[in-house]
């Protein structure tokens, strides 16, 4: 537990005479009674200790999905960055947010600020503050309560969790007057007034979207009225994106910014504290290129707990990612307000889980084919409408705008990047489900493997593969496919025979001479390329799937089909680094991993030979 250690700072001496002489005006501008006595001999710094100490034990910790005991928060915060303008407020088109690299994406453009020090300026009397689910709202403001307790911040913390305050049906003031119970005043609401009249006060209102819709407009108000009455203290809200059917005056809103690569590293550094090694090594794992989709992941302060959770126990992330994918979606869907005993009323409630993985599987798969990311409100909210329908236990019309609002707020599953223009809230997010989609009929993983040699599917490719309750007739098919690519040009079918046909060395070296094809086109030294990217990814598939036989799809991979002969036991496991092996020209090496690039190499190599035969 937090102590409050020998330099804690006391603020409530410092008022001294001055708030015994306000608290007998105030008591008799109310026609009361007033115990002057009692407070001169109030003993101000026992009472402080007691409300501090009371407040540490209810916000000096934190809760990490999938860890049963609570974490020290000061042993974990990573300090957040606020964007001085939430991205739903930013007008952009689809062709300008596809711009610069895709920085516009996630903000890169607007001002950032460190949150605890943005809470400290004056200009930040009053902040609306809105954040994605997981983005460490709720860590960020028991941080600034911490702050205030250990007198950083030189003002009394009230921490009000939104959700338990409309529970009890109290006033604000009343359930404000409960937390001061334990200071033994004579009379804590007077008390409590002064910090506010005064400006001596920070008001943190943690979670805005957790209220029960019936009472929004009812604790709206309030809030409002509350922040006009004492107007010289500082004032805090935190609220999911989209949950904003709010308008709070004199607020400036603003966005928490996802982790950056560095507030990744602080995080895990923290994390493994005790266990650096394993810190760094979760660091070097989650950098490489196989695990792009776990960094996107990890911008989320939520799901970065998650992984180094998942990690802490192997000291590997696992070799199918659809797993950690599944895990992170569901803490989305259902696990992080479950474990806070949070009930959202759902527009869409009477779907179950299962069901609205169907639906954004549908809308994921129809967006990543026709390679849209980005989606206008418009056209997403006609999705949902479109799959809603579709789907069973769906009595009435829906709206898909107000299911996309609720959709947005109570899982993040959809964001919005500017405005009226939506995406999923990661890449990998659309890819994960997209793969849900295909992996549930033969047909859709037909369809897939028309696109077996393009960079943009590798993705759900492998996905689809570690999806599969039973891949065999998927590796039947994607057999077929490749077969398909040389099977009617035999002097491609006889290139291929002679270049498997080597010595074992070479192919453990993942190097193959190609110099003396020069009698082939290019349309067929790519066929040939294409050929072996897709061989390799199939192998890698198969070390990610649920198969019957592994070694029998194996062997008919290396079979006659193609006039093949079978290879060695140990040099199939090496077969997996032939992606991008061949080029035109030279020894060109690549890799399962980079096989995308190794692509791109081939291509720069063509012109340059091409250039070199000119001459």
């Amino acid at each position: 537990m937090i102590e409050l250690g020998d330099g804690a700072v006391w603020l409530w001496d410092k008022y001294g005479d001055t708030i015994v002489e306000w608290l007998q005006n105030k008591a008799k501008e109310k026609g009361s009674e007033f115990a002057k006595e009692h407070w001169e001999k109030f003993q101000w710094q026992k009472a402080e200790q007691r409300y501090k100490e009371k407040s540490l034990k209810l916000y000096g910790t934190t809760r990490v999905l999938g860890n049963p005991e609570p974490t020290e928060l000061e042993g974990i915060f990573t300090d957040l960055y606020i964007l001085n303008k939430p991205l739903a407020a930013r007008r952009y088109s689809i062709d300008q947010l596809h711009e610069a690299d895709n920085h516009k994406l996630h903000g890169e453009e607007l001002e950032r600020h460190n949150g605890v020090a943005l809470v400290q300026e004056e200009t930040s009397h009053r902040l609306f503050i809105l954040g994605k689910p997981g983005a460490g709202k709720t860590t960020f403001m028991k941080y600034i309560n911490l702050q205030a307790v250990q007198g950083k911040i030189e003002k009394t913390p009230i921490f009000i969790t939104l959700r338990e305050w409309t529970d009890t049906k109290k006033s604000l003031m009343e359930f404000i007057t409960e937390q001061f119970a334990i200071c033994s005043f004579p009379d804590a609401a007077l008390f409590i007034e002064y910090l506010l009249e005064q400006g001596n006060a920070i008001v943190l209102f943690d979670g805005l979207d957790e209220v029960n819709k019936e009472h929004n407009p009812r604790i709206s108000k309030e809030i409002q009225n509350f922040c006009k009455r004492y107007d010289k203290s500082q004032c805090l809200i935190t609220c999911r994106i989209a949950a904003t059917d709010y308008s709070f005056d004199g607020f400036h809103y603003v966005e928490v910014a996802d982790f950056t690569p560095e507030q990744i590293e602080v995080f895990v550094s923290k994390w493994f504290k005790a266990e650096p090694k394993k810190g760094e090594l979760f660091s070097q794992e989650l950098k490489k290129a196989q695990h792009r989709g776990l960094c996107e992941l990890a911008q989320s302060p939520l799901l970065l707990g998650m992984l180094c959770l998942a990690f802490a126990d192997t000291m590997e992330f696992p070799s199918r990612r659809a797993e950690l994918y599944e895990d992170a979606i569901d803490a989305l869907l259902r696990k992080w307000d479950t474990s806070r005993s949070i009930q959202r009323g759902e527009i869409y409630k009477n779907l179950s889980h299962k069901l609205k993985k169907q639906l954004f599987a549908a809308i994921a798969h129809k967006t990543f084919t026709d390679n849209h990311y980005l989606i206008p409100e418009k056209e997403l909210s006609g999705y949902l409408e479109w799959g809603l329908k579709k789907l069973p236990q769906t009595d009435t019309a829906p709206d898909g705008k107000l299911v996309l609002k609720a959709i947005e707020a109570q899982h993040g599953i959809f964001i919005e990047r500017a405005q009226k223009i939506y995406s999923f809230a990661d890449l990998i997010f659309q890819e994960y489900f997209s793969a849900l989609y295909i992996a549930e009929k033969l047909d859709r993983q037909k369809q897939l493997l028309q696109h077996m040699i393009e960079p943009r599917w590798r993705e759900v490719i492998l996905l689809t593969a570690s999806l599969l309750p039973d891949g065999d007739d998927f590796f039947s098919i994607f057999q077929t496919a490749i077969d398909d690519l040389i099977k009617n040009d035999e002097q491609l079918v006889e290139v291929v025979q002679s270049k498997l046909q080597v010595k074992e060395s070479l192919v453990l070296q993942n190097r193959l001479n190609i110099t003396s094809e020069r009698h082939l086109t290019d349309a067929q030294l790519e066929t040939i390329n294409d050929y072996f990217v897709a061989r390799s990814l199939l192998l890698e598939c198969l070390d990610l799937a649920t198969v019957s036989d592994r070694n029998s799809i194996i062997s008919k991979l290396w079979s006659k089909k193609t006039g093949i002969a079978t290879l060695g036991a140990s040099a199939i496991g090496s077969a997996l680094l032939f992606g991008g092996l061949l080029g035109p020209i030279g020894l060109v090496a690549g890799s399962a991993l980079g096989w995308w690039a190794a692509v791109e190499s081939n291509a720069k190599e063509k012109e340059e030979d091409a250039d070199v035969s000119k001459s």
